[in-house]
């Protein structure tokens, strides 16, 4: 995991210089919960999957101006497509399981609301640039931005929830 992988070079930063007082965000890899991380990882994977096809799946294409010949070469390659998908759900729940254990949070209703931080507060101004340097509108901005912040409030949820 990407994100493991960062922390554990500060790991390695902390005890080459272990004089300096580091904050210690890295939890022991024994306390994460990769099982709800797997959990996590595989609802974000289905929530895209209902909220891209049966929500606003003509709406995203129209919106996002993929022309028709275009629809048919995105399943060209959906192993990868689905896979990095996955992969990076997966990054992204592990990410909020090393903060929600960071920051204590012990209940499902504190991991939503870190996830809905998240979300509000970083992911949807991620997606605003990117669809505004995109020039695409401000309804696809809408759908992708509302995907984000759902998405993470579930992962926050589902991560939290699990001892």
């Amino acid at each position: 995991m990407i994100p493991y992988l960062a922390c554990g070079l500060l790991v390695g930063i902390n005890k080459r210089y272990p004089d300096v007082n580091w904050p210690v965000l890295i939890p022991d890899p024994a306390q994460i919960n990769w099982l709800a991380i797997l959990v996590a990882a595989l609802t974000a994977f289905a929530a895209a999957a209902i909220w891209y096809t049966v929500f606003f799946g003509q709406s995203w294409l129209r919106h996002h101006q993929v022309s028709p010949v275009r629809q048919l070469t995105l399943g060209s390659l959906p192993a990868v497509t689905f896979s990095l998908m996955l992969l990076a759900y997966a990054a992204m729940a592990t990410v909020l399981e090393i903060l929600i254990l960071a920051l204590d949070i012990a209940t499902p209703l504190d991991g939503a609301a870190l996830g809905l931080l998240i979300g509000l507060g970083i992911a949807v101004f991620i997606t605003l640039v990117e669809n505004r340097l995109q020039k695409k509108s401000l309804f696809a901005f809408f759908i992708d931005g509302s995907f984000q912040v759902i998405v993470l409030t579930l992962m926050g949820a589902i991560v939290a929830s699990w001892p």
